[in-house]
């Protein structure tokens, strides 16, 4: 293949291979968030990102310092034209879309992504509403935002950092001397963050700094001259190893992996030698082709359309798992919609030329770009602002009463902590406790409503499903990629071993969101749980997972206000999810234990759903389910009460 000349490393002028790099990043994030399991770390495609534009920004202001012609507003007025017009044209269509076909629930959260997209602060919006791996990121259309604004953010504090260091004696020496120090402060807080809050990690810039300091060092490095003969090989080396790290973490990564901090140096260290070696003949070339500069060059377009074109088509088609043909077909489909907006948005505004009586001058552009900005904000605040406008709905004040999901979800929460959440068993009646995470939330809630009344007293204590393969007796958690969930899950089987409700219940009920992994650990939760009691008759019941509906209560909103009856909604939510997903599997892992066989194993989708129909809708008419898995109070009474009359020998007085 041909490939593009570029002019040496050290030559403050375009490299190609700098492209050939981005399309690693843009391409691993792609099929990242596409679900190719190949690439299960792709989003370290971020962090590619972030080194680059530490090298490019740092070299660029640097090179105007020294030729005495860095102007503040000349570079702010670059990186404007450079991101804002696709950045506006991206969320102006996303939220177009967003109130054509999202609930009113997601179109409110749209607009507040939308504001705070707008002012840059994407990633203090996320990472206060939940965590960048939640199944509920597939419903939002600009979640990826936020590595935009922890951009923008270090474009507000780098140029004058950087201004004011040149300004300092030897400041060629200090500067790098500075940024070695800053990186290091930056990894230290990150890892400290990581076991305090991963999300804050993940989401804010001061975990990130040290990724752009890495390639700002790079500046220094690619500028020192070498022997001819050395520095063709140690260029070879360097990119050679450079995109084996990028390689290695982007494959092996998962969403498990604590991330950034340590792990988050493999790729950009992987990068910043990648920048070193870019020049390099032979390996070089291969960054240097027409494809992959070409992909460099649509990068920016790319990275901004291809989520919003995966969330708006898994929101239509009901499933977020992807075929290969919908991969491909996705893919393409959104190269076609980078490549127009790189040749109708990005170059036209990124490339006008200046001057009082050009189309683009920067005068009209300013406003241009301040009052589409404007009508943007007000918009999306008001959706914000105003519930995610049921007005759009004919039946508007029915659909607002029925689908008011934060406040079922409120409602769920609430009873818990008034009925549910207690410390200790109050009286003497017989006394049940449901142990897991938010589903046990759920069928505690259930049990209270149903039993409360026939003298049982009902409690819950949390235990995520995750830490039943941290449950040990006499041994520590040996799995790395999981230590800061280990150190939470150390908290709640300490809280377990210590706690009354588990010694003294007379029946425990293990309930959570488990998959296939989890499952195998559960005999842990059966010997800490039979270790624990002090009561020989307790009996133990393991709950398999909810019905999960995946994308489809997405859509149930829209279909009740277009007119299908629940009846009929309720019906085509059987055909979801209709195998019981774990049960067999719970089975079998108990089958060969004898101490496990008195474990009564459940199946909760025998009490959601008969052959015909699932509960989406309960039988007064009003929702049982608040999201893909979750029960509202409605439905956790009906299902439990279910349960309770299949086991009259357990539940009757």
């Amino acid at each position: 293949m041909k490939s593009i000349t570029i002019p040496p490393a050290n030559a403050a002028k375009y490299r190609s291979d700098i492209d050939g790099l981005r399309a690693i990043a843009v391409l691993s994030v792609i099929l990242y968030h596409y679900g190719v399991k190949t690439f299960s770390g792709g989003f370290v495609g971020v962090d590619v990102f972030f080194v680059i534009s530490g090298f490019l920004i740092t070299r660029l202001i640097l090179d105007a310092a020294d030729a005495s012609t860095f102007r503040f507003g000349n570079f702010y007025l670059r990186r404007v034209r450079r991101l804002l017009p696709a950045m506006l044209f991206t969320i102006l269509a996303s939220f177009l879309l967003g109130a054509l076909l999202f609930s009113p629930t997601q179109l409110e959260r749209l607009g507040g992504s939308t504001l705070h997209g707008l002012l840059s602060i994407s990633n203090f919006f996320f990472w206060s509403e939940s965590g960048y791996f939640d199944a509920d990121s597939a419903v939002k259309p600009l979640l990826h935002l936020w590595s935009l604004s922890v951009e923008e953010q270090f474009y507000l504090i780098w140029p004058l950092s950087l201004i004011l260091l040149t300004k300092l004696p030897f400041s060629r020496i200090v500067t790098p001397m500075v940024f070695v120090l800053l990186g290091i402060a930056s990894w230290v807080f990150a890892e400290w963050c990581l076991r305090v809050d991963p999300s804050a990690a993940f989401f804010l810039l001061p975990s990130r700094i040290v990724e752009f300091c890495l390639g700002a060092l790079m500046v220094w490095v690619t500028g020192k001259q070498l022997p001819g003969w050395l520095e063709g090989w140690l260029r070879e080396v360097a990119l050679l190893i450079g995109l084996l790290l990028i390689g290695y973490a982007t494959i092996t990564f998962t969403k498990e992996t604590p991330f950034p901090g340590t792990n988050a140096l493999i790729p950009c260290v992987g990068t910043s030698l990648a920048l070193f070696g870019g020049s390099s003949r032979i390996l070089g070339a291969v960054l240097r082709t027409r494809p992959m500069v070409f992909t460099g060059l649509i990068s920016y377009s790319l990275y901004l359309c291809h989520w919003p074109i995966f969330v708006f088509f898994t929101y239509a088609s009901g499933s977020v798992e992807l075929s290969s043909i919908e991969i491909a077909g996705l893919t393409v489909f959104a190269f076609v919609v980078a490549t127009l907006m790189y040749r109708f948005i990005e170059r036209p505004f990124r490339f006008a030329k200046p001057g009082p009586d050009a189309t683009l001058s920067s005068t009209r552009f300013a406003l241009t770009c301040a009052l589409l900005s404007l009508v943007l904000a007000y918009t999306s605040a008001h959706s914000w602002a105003n519930g995610g406008w049921y007005w759009r709905y004919s039946n508007a004040a029915e659909v607002e009463e029925l689908f008011d999901l934060d406040r079922l979800r409120a409602e769920t929460i609430d009873f818990q902590r008034e009925f549910v959440k207690g410390r200790a068993f109050r009286v003497n009646r017989k006394r049940i406790l449901v142990v897991g995470d938010s589903h046990a939330r759920d069928v505690s809630n259930g049990l209270y409503m149903t039993l409360a009344e026939k003298g049982y007293e009902v409690r819950m204590q949390v235990l995520d499903d995750i830490c039943l393969q941290y449950i040990s007796f006499g041994g520590e958690p040996d799995n790395e990629t999981q230590e800061i969930a280990a150190r939470e899950c150390d908290k709640q089987i300490k809280a377990y071993r210590e706690s009354m409700k588990s010694r003294l219940a007379d029946i425990i009920i293990y309930s959570a969101m488990l998959s296939p992994e989890t499952v195998e650990s559960l005999d842990n939760f059966v010997k800490l749980a039979q270790t624990t009691s002090k009561n020989k008759a307790m009996q133990l019941i393991v709950m398999d997972r909810a019905v999960q509906f995946g994308a489809f209560h997405n859509q149930v909103i829209n279909r009740f206000a277009n007119g299908t009856l629940p009846e009929e909604i309720n019906a085509e939510a059987a055909a979801i999810d209709t195998d019981e997903f774990l049960l067999d599997a719970i089975k079998a892992e108990f089958t060969d234990d004898p101490a496990l066989h008195n474990v009564l194993v459940v199946s909760k989708r025998r009490y959601q759903c008969s052959d015909t129909s699932c509960d989406f809708f309960a039988d007064d008419g009003t929702l049982a389910i608040w999201d893909d898995t979750h029960w509202t109070l409605t439905g956790a009474k009906a299902f439990m009460t279910r349960f309770a009359d299949d086991y009259p020998e357990l539940f009757s007085k």
